[in-house]
């Protein structure tokens, strides 16, 4: 099967890294062919084609300019015919779909929507890609699973955890990665990585590290770009609370990162209490796969991967629960050892990337037979 993921690229988060880990996951399946059609050429771009998958453009397609989606559907068009059978077009966003997914449909291809958020009617790209035809929607968790599946009642919606890159740290990266951000060796190093948006949770982070002033040996990381201007201004709210905390001396903000691995290598644990629901939470499972014990709310897809034996979950909001696992962590070096033993093993049972690519072909493979049932 050729399978034809269709995303705008224009920015880098957990999706991106989902399709970078697609792209690397095909390795010696000759029988699985991937191509990644981009509105734009950026970051996940270039990684894409360091992992040897073959990279489209289509063009920057926006609404309030129709002629550019016109010229981006024409573009899709002349891809998909060109492609060896059979066929299918996974749209990574109900962007894609809304504007691609009539080309897809129309050369007669398996037509999917991968949702890694659940859909907001009220946005217009949400809108217009449920009334646009597909054959199958793939959720990203049993979380976003179930939040969709009213919104779409006549479409199959079917669970698939995203592929997730677990890369091989050499361990003296610990020491120089400490070193290029100011921090002792023996420091207990808590790493926030994550997008810079207010339902993320780092004001909470913030409120319970200024609670454990009295705690001595920590430092905080805090992980994240700017990629739009509302980030800038939140990002800045953030730092005005860490100095109002007084934690600057503590707290390091290393700004967009593209070795998340180097600092998840080198930090101890993984916290990231959320305000809102994680659809799925990628940065979780990396945390898992480089070790680490992860403390995240129980909301969204966050249940589906952190378990009691590699993490700690609490309640949204409830900040003495967030404040004492973070307190029991910082003073048990055991306790840290113990929980991020199990980590690596339940990220690779959860998102190992040559199985997750062989369960897409399989479920878009069953579209077929799925149809001709009906």
């Amino acid at each position: 099967m050729h399978l034809l993921h269709v995303t705008s690229g224009n920015l880098y988060g957990g999706v991106e890294r989902a399709l970078v880990a697609f792209a690397r996951a095909t390795g010696s399946r000759s029988q699985i062919r991937q191509t990644f059609a981009l509105g734009y050429d950026g970051r996940v771009r270039r990684e894409i084609e360091a992992a040897g998958a073959d990279v489209v453009t289509f063009g920057a397609a926006r609404a309030r300019v129709p002629w550019t989606i016109w010229r981006a559907r024409r573009e899709l068009a002349v891809m998909i015919a060109a492609l060896e059978r059979p066929l299918a077009v996974v749209a990574h966003s109900p962007w894609a779909l809304a504007v691609l997914g009539q080309a897809a449909r129309d050369a007669g291809a398996v037509t999917a929507l991968y949702l890694h958020n659940p859909p907001t009617p009220a946005l217009w790209p949400d809108g217009w890609a449920r009334r646009t035809p597909v054959d199958v929607v793939i959720a990203n968790s049993r979380y976003t699973a179930g939040v969709s599946r009213p919104l779409l009642p006549a479409v199959p919606v079917v669970c698939l955890y995203p592929p997730v890159d677990l890369p091989t740290i050499a361990p003296s990266d610990r020491l120089r990665v400490r070193r290029e951000l100011g921090t002792g060796e023996d420091d207990v190093v808590i790493l926030q990585a994550s997008r810079m948006e207010a339902w993320k949770g780092h004001t909470a982070l913030v409120d319970a590290l200024a609670t454990l002033g009295d705690v001595p040996g920590w430092t905080a990381w805090i992980a994240g770009g700017t990629q739009r201007p509302s980030e800038r201004v939140y990002v800045l709210s953030v730092r005005r609370a860490v100095t109002a905390a007084g934690l600057e001396p503590r707290v390091r903000f290393t700004g967009e990162r593209a070795d998340i691995a180097r600092l998840a290598a080198a930090a101890d644990i993984y916290c990231q209490a959320n305000r809102d629901p994680e659809p799925f939470g990628v940065a979780f499972v990396e945390a898992l796969g480089a070790g680490l014990p992860v403390v995240t709310t129980a909301a969204g897809g966050a249940p589906e991967i952190v378990v009691d034996d590699c993490g700690r979950l609490v309640a949204p909001g409830d900040a003495p629960a967030l404040t004492g696992a973070l307190r029991e962590l910082i003073g048990s070096a055991a306790l840290r050892r113990r929980l991020g033993a199990r980590g690596p093993a339940r990220a690779r049972a959860l998102c190992d990337g040559p199985t997750q690519l062989a369960r897409l072909v399989e479920i878009l493979g069953e579209v077929p037979a799925r149809a001709a049932a009906r």
